[in-house]
């Protein structure tokens, strides 16, 4: 791992990777998402399938409970090592959640901090592009280094997220668009401010976003089990 690369995360609450996920695995995880969604094919799985709510949200938790690929994805070898090597040891999956967005599904997501759904220990998230993500199909858009701070939200609530960051609260001049191709992750500290551009194209645009957290918990730390780790 490049030592800038983790220096770069650290400061600015976010990482990318490009390419990451090779052209051949990006079209099976797309494949196997959209069998699942749209094809209604059954699988064993405690996961209530409500694929109408997913059309108008655009979220749905649980992709890993439902597929053994998106499972073996959640839990490679290679991603985790990767997230040890910026993070530090012991990462664990925590959940995750495929996003959707086409012409009827077509909105940006507000500005938030995840931290403020979560709560609890910091999480963090990787954002795996499933197909090219660009300025006019819905990329991701960030404020580096906000995730040094935790800010008030507003509950207003609609199209799946009911905590805001106020527009007014956001400089623009500080905000970062993240186009990315198919494949490409970013990683997402949980207090990083985040939103979404809208999906002006009318075509599908798919992201899959598994969750990490570390296995040791408050008391490991409270009892010199371990040392802290931010």
């Amino acid at each position: 791992m490049d030592q800038n690369l983790k220096m770069f995360y650290e400061e600015n609450g976010y990482l990318i990777l490009n390419n990451y996920f090779s052209k051949f695995t990006v079209k099976e995880l797309k494949i196997e998402v959209k069998n699942i969604f749209f094809t209604g094919r059954e699988m064993k799985s405690r996961v209530s399938l409500d694929v109408d709510k997913l059309k108008k949200q655009g979220v749905f938790i649980g992709l890993s409970r439902i597929s053994s690929l998106y499972k073996e994805t959640v839990n490679d070898s290679k991603l985790i090592g990767l997230l040890n090597e910026i993070l530090g040891e012991e990462i664990k999956f925590v959940d995750d959640k495929v996003v959707f967005k086409d012409a009827k599904t077509d909105f940006g997501s507000p500005w938030h901090q995840d931290w403020h759904y979560w709560k609890g220990q910091h999480k963090f998230s990787l954002w795996i592009a499933l197909d090219n993500v660009t300025l006019e199909n819905g990329c991701l858009k960030v404020v580096p280094g906000s995730h040094k701070n935790k800010i008030e939200h507003e509950d207003i609530g609609g199209d799946g997220f009911s905590k805001w960051i106020l527009p007014e609260n956001i400089n623009e001049q500080d905000v970062v668009s993240l186009p990315v191709e198919a494949g490409s992750i970013i990683l997402l500290h949980d207090l990083l401010f985040h939103a979404s551009l809208p999906n002006k194209t009318g075509e599908d645009r798919w992201a899959f976003i598994p969750t990490y957290q570390y296995s040791w918990s408050f008391r490991d730390i409270f009892e010199g089990k371990i040392k802290s780790q931010s």
